[in-house]
């Protein structure tokens, strides 16, 4: 059942190196690290290191004509060297292969119903390298940013003495970070409650019914660690009656670093918007963003019918946590301000944003074999005038290519390809339609944006 519920994932993650920002953005921050091994090995490391290297995985696609498994392979071997000669299974890393049983593959990946194409020729061969390559890079880029992201600490603090349950508090923070939370060690650090065993379990049949619920409660609890761990150190220095010492000062250094890298993150991400609103064009002179939290762009950024979501996976939490807000107090933001505003006037919009947030989280599987039957949009609800066949076939594709064909016509092919180029790397586009009188079939586009990571 769970490999049946997630071809249709498999099939919409390929084709893109999405990680290396939605996951990535983290890795981005980091200063470029030398990783010793050894005594004579010395690897340069960091965020574009470990990115290019991953790509060699895309040799893949072309088996048969010279392409092989040969870079990926290699890649994955070294990480795990490096991985084994600091100790970081020990300190509970998240290490997933391409070729690993269902459990030890990445969520997007899991699914081993693409052997059957083995018995298409041709057509088959050039689908399973499709699913290889992409599935290669992806799991390579995100074992390297668990791996570097964790020895920096070690590196950096080998005199202080971090404790070794410290350095998996740390560890497990990264975890996170990269979609992949150790619940049973998040439950272990500051919780006792003994459900994490249980929540790590029930991933398997929640990824039957969701698009990647691994990644997205990760998502949600990532933000809350750095709090979590300063309360911690803090519960210590108290029951030391305020006085200081080095294993207290560990868990304020843990703190700091986890706190450290999620500021790092939101820098990255203003960096790169104040980056694109450089420039003036004619008729839309600079992207705007929506600081408007009653809006369903909130926190996205437009330009003409372009709207584009720079850091998806996160900003979407925070666009439901409005949302709730309002929804419960009445509370609303605009502009760098709070509002109080009666509830009852958007109920309805903000109790159909929840839902609709909640429809992207579905398996995609789920959604499409709803919208084929109905032959309607499952978020907007307006029609779609296609075959149902074509509506089945269409939401198989990979998610670039629905965006490729999507934003064709609709903006300048120049535009096209730079869109192209940055779904590919885990930056979400959007292209609306100019509403008319007679309904469009605009929310498509957002739908299979918000899905993707």
């Amino acid at each position: 059942m769970r490999e049946l519920g997630g071809f249709n994932r498999v099939m919409n993650a390929m084709l893109d190196a999405s990680a290396l920002f939605m996951q990535g953005i983290m890795f981005l921050s980091m200063p470029v690290k030398f990783i010793g091994v050894g005594k004579e090995k010395k690897e340069l490391s960091g965020f574009f290191a470990e990115a290019i290297r991953s790509f060699g995985a895309f040799a893949i696609l072309f088996r048969g004509v010279g392409g092989t498994d040969y870079q990926a392979a290699k890649m994955q071997a070294r990480l795990k060297y490096i991985a084994e000669y600091y100790n970081l299974f020990d300190y509970g890393i998240e290490f997933t292969e391409a070729e690993g049983g269902m459990n030890q593959k990445e969520e997007l990946f899991m699914s081993g119903l693409f052997e059957l194409f083995s018995k298409i020729p041709l057509a088959g061969d050039i689908v399973l390298n499709v699913k290889d390559a992409s599935e290669a890079q992806y799991t390579n880029f995100l074992n390297a940013m668990r791996v570097v992201m964790s020895i920096s600490l070690i590196n950096l603090h080998q005199k202080s003495g971090l404790s070794e349950d410290q350095i998996k508090d740390y560890v497990n923070f990264i975890n996170f970070a990269s979609g992949r939370g150790n619940f049973k060690q998040f439950d272990r650090s500051y919780g006792q409650t003994g459900l994490g065993e249980k929540v790590d379990k029930s991933f398997d049949l929640g990824a039957v019914f969701f698009f990647a619920p691994r990644l997205t409660v990760s998502t949600l609890v990532q933000p809350i660690i750095p709090i979590l761990q300063t309360g911690k150190a803090t519960t210590k220095l108290v029951k030391n009656k305020l006085k200081f010492n080095k294993d207290i000062g560990n868990e304020y250094t843990i703190a700091g670093h986890q706190t450290y890298q999620m500021l790092a993150m939101a820098g990255t991400y203003l960096i790169i918007y104040f980056m694109l609103n450089m420039g003036k064009g004619d008729d839309e002179p600079r992207w705007k963003i929506d600081l408007d939290s009653t809006s369903t762009e909130f926190l996205k950024i437009r330009k003409g019918k372009t709207v584009r979501a720079l850091h998806n996976r996160y900003t979407q939490n925070v666009r439901l946590l409005f949302a709730i807000l309002q929804e419960l107090f009445g509370v609303t933001f605009k502009n760098g301000k709070f509002y109080k505003t009666e509830k009852a006037k958007d109920e309805a919009r903000v109790n159909n944003l929840i839902m609709r947030m909640l429809l992207f989280k579905l398996n995609p599987q789920i959604n499409n074999i709803r919208e084929t039957t109905s032959k309607r949009n499952i978020v907007t609800g307006e029609k779609i005038d296609q075959p149902r066949l074509q509506i089945f076939l269409e939401n198989y594709l990979p998610i670039i290519l629905q965006s490729v064909k999507e934003m064709y016509g609709q903006v300048p092919n120049e535009e096209v390809a730079i869109n192209t180029a940055s779904e590919f790397v885990g930056m979400p586009v959007s292209v609306y339609k100019k509403r008319t009188k007679k309904k469009t079939d605009r929310g498509r586009t957002t739908r299979k944006r918000e899905t993707s990571r």
